[in-house]
């Protein structure tokens, strides 16, 4: 599997079914065919007579088109959740340019790479008018910005989508996986999805809360700082298994 294979695009509630449809068209140009929406204004954004205008030629990648009624369905089997915002956040994943983004998933499939890259990746866009929120950030591994005059940094749905897919395709969009050998030698390696990840977290905040060392009623921020150490981890399935495991001995009263 290479890069591009693994790599979906994410559309966080689009109000406008032609950035659908143009989004389609800048992945197809680049090579890319994931992409989902989670809670899109039309019910049927692969059939808006708009999306299909848009999509132009892209009509496979349209007709591919997942879409899922929450963001959680959507990355429940993901393992890298990468926000592309124009701002960063307070105690979000540290923020990468279009370029550094690639050069970072470029070294996840290099041969070198120690642990074997993740099988999904998926690019979170925020909604036209708002962008993406402060708990959708904080919930990913990587923060991406594209970088701008200054003063005027709001770009078009579609327009990202087509800047990351550009970037991505020409830095790393031929790159494949470590070798055979070393593959075996990693495949049980793999990094957690999305869904393990959060039934950690809501393991490891209820055992913080039984034990007396976070107090619900004044979190002071615990939990975000929490996630940004775990998420420069890169858990795997195997490291969550552990985690959780002596969360369950510490406190067995609270296992899930």
């Amino acid at each position: 599997m290479i890069l591009r294979d693994c790599l979906n695009f994410v559309l966080l509630e689009p109000s406008h079914a032609g950035n659908i449809g143009s989004a389609a068209r800048a992945l197809k140009v680049m090579g890319f065919r994931h992409l989902s929406v989670v809670a899109p204004r039309e019910s049927d954004p692969a059939h808006h007579p708009e999306a299909i205008a848009f999509a132009s030629r892209a009509s496979d990648v349209l007709e591919g088109l997942q879409v899922f009624g929450t963001l959680e369905q959507a990355l429940a089997e993901s393992q890298l959740n990468i926000a592309v915002s124009a701002e960063g956040r307070e105690f979000g994943p540290r923020m990468l340019t279009p370029e550094a983004l690639a050069s970072t998933l470029a070294e996840l499939f290099s041969a070198q790479a120690e642990a074997a890259p993740p099988k999904r990746i998926s690019l979170i866009f925020g909604t036209e008018r708002t962008g993406l929120p402060i708990s959708v950030v904080q919930r990913c591994h990587l923060l991406c910005a594209i970088p701008t005059e200054g003063e005027y940094n709001s770009l078009n749905l579609s327009q990202a989508v087509q800047v990351l897919a550009y970037v991505l395709a020409r830095q790393v969009g031929q790159l494949r996986p470590p070798e055979p050998v070393r593959q075996a030698a990693a495949r049980h390696e793999h990094w957690a999805d999305d869904a393990s990840t959060e039934a950690f977290y809501a393991h490891l905040e209820r055992t913080l809360v039984s034990i007396g060392f976070l107090d619900p009623a004044a979190p002071r921020k615990l939990m975000p700082r929490l996630r940004r150490l775990f998420s420069r981890a890169r858990l795997t399935n195997k490291e969550i298994d552990i985690l959780r495991g002596i969360l369950s001995q510490a406190t067995p009263s609270n296992r899930p």
